[in-house]
């Protein structure tokens, strides 16, 4: 047997300080989203201070982004993973398999039990803050552990998250900065873990000084197939001042922390969200609607212009003031800037549009401000929108989506709780992750309408021409009724329904082939009158 190969600290030290240079070249570009998008969330170098106790100071006149990232945080949650539905389900990639009975059950009871830990859990909340991250910073990231029975979630501010990537530009690596008072480490670790100076300061009562920590998930090179317990992802923490290694974890099957890129440059590893791409855009509306602000306010309270001691004492213009004017001076007259302030409303309020447009809002109420549209139009508009948000959704089910759903389901598999253990599968095979949600069921919704708009548009030619031989009409209608949503379940098995259908067919023939000889031995009597013995006739 090949003996482990150590951990050395040096170098995982080194791996995660070229990490953090890495990801510092970009902050700027998320510090900058943060500060107009997600003022609260805007911090990317973190110390060990407090950041709960640090200003969010910043000067923004326009919540138009911000109001836009919620809302398309919200559309992308609740039509990828409606609450109350399951909207996801296992399907084996070998299409036998599905249709035998142990595996169908396997699929069923783990759909159905991963789907309750999810929704049992703290999920909704921290898959929020995720997608939310991932959507004004470009990364969202989120761990998923078994602490006491319970699935617990995570979401991580990508201030803290550093990352390396494999040859396949997949992040396989995962550095998470910690810190910890004494005191909190001596929960985390057990005070017989504490390392160096944390020990030595437990020892003093100093148990609110903090101490640097790095969470490593990486590649396990010592991974044996073969043997029960290893892994292919290894986790240990290390303390940076004293660079001891405090606690090392069982192996991971699954990364635990996953994380979701909205969109991302080649060759790069942090990825770009809406509110990154259009950041200028975002700077350019905050400050026109500062100066509209400004001018509103000069056009409501203009400055008076009035002789040079021509009144007695300060002016009051407000309500109810009073003006003494000198006798013979000219009497004050407000100053007219000539600002078009319904103009600059009507600029400000098109680049209100493009923000919105920007974060996907018009997908997700694609008739609020098309009331007079018919049924047609709205789904072309819906299958238009689609195509754009469909690059985004495709990434976030493959980073973040499925890899949660396979840690879940391996964690429920792994447990000893009978009543939340989902069974070992029959045998070893692959399974595919069908999403069902809204957004989901809308883009398979596509083909499904452009099959029916095709039926239809031929469907005047089929009184000639039997054009709809060149159709599945099973297929076409399996595949509606599970793109529009309706439950697969109710669907009937396939080779059931052909069985059920060629049994009918046969029962079919054989009265049709009854009735004809009773006819054909009716015909006969009337003919010969008497029957041959032995006949079909002489048996009637």
């Amino acid at each position: 047997m090949a003996k482990k190969k150590p951990i050395n600290v040096d170098e995982v030290l080194e791996r995660y300080g070229e990490a953090k240079t890495r990801k510092l070249i970009t902050d700027n570009d998320r510090r900058e989203a943060g500060k107009y998008v997600w003022p609260a969330a805007q911090d990317q170098i973190r110390t060990g201070m407090s950041n709960d106790n640090q200003p969010r100071s910043v000067e923004k006149y326009d919540d138009t982004a911000v109001r836009s990232a919620y809302r398309m945080t919200s559309g992308i949650f609740t039509y990828l993973m409606p609450a109350g539905s399951r909207w996801h389900s296992f399907v084996a990639q070998d299409y036998e398999l599905n249709q035998q009975p142990e595996y169908k059950t396997w699929m069923s009871i783990a759909a159905a039990q991963t789907h309750a830990e999810i929704w049992r859990s703290n999920f909704q909340r921290e898959m929020f803050l995720t997608i939310r991250s991932m959507i004004v910073f470009g990364t969202g990231v989120i761990s998923v552990e078994m602490i006491g029975g319970d699935i617990i979630f995570k979401s991580h501010h990508i201030g803290f998250m550093f990352f390396d990537d494999n040859n396949r530009g997949e992040i396989d690596t995962v550095y998470r900065q910690i810190f910890y008072t004494v005191r909190q480490a001596a929960q985390e670790f057990g005070v017989e873990k504490l390392s160096k100076s944390a020990a030595k300061a437990y020892k003093a009562g100093k148990l609110t000084e903090k101490h640097e920590y790095v969470h490593v998930c990486e590649p396990n090179e010592n991974y044996d197939r073969s043997k029960i317990g290893s892994g292919k992802v290894k986790s240990f923490y290390i303390c940076i001042p004293d660079k001891e290694i405090v606690r090392e974890d069982p192996d991971f099957a699954h990364l635990p922390y996953l994380v979701a890129r909205f969109a991302r440059t080649p060759g790069g590893i942090m990825g770009y969200g809406p509110a990154i791409e259009y950041i200028e855009d975002i700077r350019m509306l905050n400050r026109m609607a500062r100066s509209f602000i400004e001018s509103v306010e000069i056009a409501n309270n203009p400055p008076m212009m009035v002789e040079d001691d021509g009144v007695v004492g300060q002016p009051v213009t407000g309500p109810h003031g009073m003006i003494y004017v000198r006798s013979g001076a000219q009497f004050p007259q407000p100053y007219t800037s000539g600002i078009n302030v319904q103009g600059n409303a009507e600029v400000i309020f098109q680049m209100r549009e493009i923000i919105r447009m920007a974060f996907f809002n018009d997908l997700f109420e694609p008739m609020g401000q098309h009331r007079n549209m018919t049924a047609t139009e709205v789904d072309a508009r819906r299958e238009e929108l689609i195509v754009i948000v469909t690059p985004a959704v495709v990434s976030l089910a493959k980073e973040i989506f499925s890899p949660l759903i396979v840690r879940v389901l391996d964690l429920l598999i792994k447990t000893t709780n009978k009543a939340k253990r989902v069974p070992e599968p029959p045998d070893s095979f692959d399974y595919d992750i069908v999403y069902q949600g809204r957004l989901a069921l809308a883009m398979s919704n596509v083909q499904a309408n452009a099959q029916e708009a095709t039926m239809a548009k031929y469907a005047p030619y089929a009184e000639t021409t039997p054009v709809f031989e060149n159709i599945d009409m099973d297929k076409s209608i399996r595949t509606s009724w599970i793109s529009s949503g309706a439950p697969a379940e109710n669907l009937t098995d396939y080779d059931e329904m052909i069985a059920e259908r060629q049994r009918r067919k046969q029962l079919d023939e054989a009265a049709a082939q009854a009735a004809s000889a009773k006819d054909a031995a009716k015909a006969y009597k009337d003919v010969s009158g008497v029957p041959e013995v032995g006949s079909v006739a002489g048996t009637l």
